[in-house]
């Protein structure tokens, strides 16, 4: 391990490459650098792991550079004052609860090279009031969006095969449910139990018209 402008890194000696692990002081914000040098050795930071800004509740800004590839589960869970995130596409995939209960995360750009929006991915994030997934995405997992209170418009790419179980769960402000296919496209994803509980929504918006959906109560 080594530790760099109040980040700790798991070093791969064979790959050269590291893992940011834990932030160790009380940042407002962060440059996660895309090499670090240790013993004479070049690495390049390419993950960012389980827990690793875990509640770090004075974190309002961080950039993520090209060189990450993974961003691990509860990476940046309860970090309450994130209002906004770029996620580059260098990035191809991003853990379960990754930012969970960030409650004044706004602002998201996802990377166009993920397939999987994974479980309780963005779940909790009050702020949020409008998400474009990008095409490419297939999955939105299971409670992806969980008490998105804020939530008012999301769009869903003709990429997507499955939305799972609560996937928009009591996103009771969702009232535009826009998607990039047809209505034939539409009927071809599997929707898990309950992926619509507690919307507001009526219909989803296909570009060839509209198809009603139903609650569950």
């Amino acid at each position: 391990e080594t530790t760099e402008n109040g980040l700790r890194y798991v070093l791969d000696e064979e790959a050269l490459t590291a893992t940011i692990v834990k932030a160790i002081e009380k940042e407002s914000s962060f440059v996660i650098p895309e090499k670090i040098v240790y013993n004479g050795a070049t690495y390049h930071v390419t993950c960012i792991g389980e827990w690793a800004f875990n509640s770090c509740i004075d974190l309002t800004a961080i950039e993520i550079p090209n060189s990450i590839t993974n961003i691990e589960k509860r990476a940046f869970c309860n970090c309450d004052t994130l209002t906004s995130i770029i996620i580059p596409d260098s990035v191809t995939h991003i853990g379960e609860y990754a930012f969970f209960g960030c409650d004044n995360l706004a602002s998201i750009t996802l990377s166009k090279n993920t397939t999987s929006i994974e479980e309780r991915c963005f779940s909790h994030c009050y702020a949020l009031t409008e998400f474009i997934i990008p095409k490419g995405i297939k999955n939105i997992g299971q409670e992806a969006f969980l008490l998105c209170d804020g939530l008012t418009t999301i769009t869903i790419p003709n990429s997507i095969t499955n939305i799972d179980m609560w996937a928009l769960g009591y996103c009771k402000s969702l009232i535009n449910i826009h998607y990039d296919g047809t209505i034939e496209q539409w009927k071809k994803i599997k929707l898990g139990e309950y992926w619509n509980d507690g919307v507001s929504a009526k219909a989803i918006h296909c570009t060839d018209g509209n198809i009603k959906i139903y609650k569950h109560w």
